[in-house]
């Protein structure tokens, strides 16, 4: 149905002209489903406006294995890549690097390192090089996947000194551990009291490592789109 100056009627438009049959209960039904159906679109369209805006304003954070984000920005993910490649560096330098004076560079460091984003400042040592060159994968499953269980394990491998590495992980094993040791007797003396005495242990497979490719707890830093 044309109005006037041969505009539309949207309520004609979308739901057609009401017919002489329909009855003004009908009508009225129909025109309270339209206006109801607006308002829903009009909500909807509101919340999705400011969810957008909401992320174009979230700068991402993070914070490894906890759930939880931090706050950087991106002169912070710029130093977080400098150190990751040498933690050595001084903050002169560093600051240098990243477009900062050495005191703010400081600031930042501490405040990266107070947050959790940084979680340790240490040296990678070649395990050949200080005789330990037999190195290990060991995939270990444990009898029951019970809290108590998989907490005593944690427990164990955080007080290893053969454990370099321990993941808690999902799959068929429990847990994927990185083992050295200066000899394969050294290596099965470890299973014997690690593993065969462990009751907790169902059973454990061991890959021997014949290379290691690449060692280090580089990550990539993602830059927030933001300052």
């Amino acid at each position: 149905m044309s109005q006037p100056g041969g505009t539309r009627d949207p309520f004609t438009e979308r739901i057609g002209a009401p017919k002489a049959s329909r009855s003004l209960v009908e009508i009225r039904y129909m025109f309270a489903a339209y206006c109801c159906s607006q308002t829903c679109l009009r909500r909807i369209s509101l919340r999705s406006e400011v969810f957008s805006a909401t992320q174009a304003r979230f700068v991402p954070k993070f914070h490894l294995m906890t759930g939880r984000h931090m706050q950087y920005d991106r002169i912070d993910a710029r130093i977080l890549e400098i150190v990751q490649k040498n933690n050595r560096l001084t903050s002169e330098v560093i600051g240098e690097m990243a477009g900062l004076s050495a005191s703010a560079c400081q600031r930042r460091l501490k405040a990266l390192r107070s947050q959790g984003i940084i979680e340790a400042d240490i040296s990678i040592v070649s395990p050949k090089e200080v005789g330990r060159p037999i190195q290990m994968l060991v995939l270990v499953t444990l009898e029951r996947d019970r809290s108590d269980i998989v907490d005593r394990f944690k427990k164990a491998i955080k007080s290893s000194s053969e454990v370099a590495n321990g993941f808690y992980v999902t799959g068929e094993a429990d847990f994927l551990l990185y083992v050295t040791a200066r000899t394969m007797e050294d290596y099965e003396e470890f299973t014997r009291n690690f593993f065969h005495e462990n009751p907790d242990v169902k059973g454990f497979k061991t890959m021997v490592v014949l290379d290691r490719v690449k060692a280090g707890f580089a990550v990539p830093v993602e830059k927030s789109p933001e300052g």
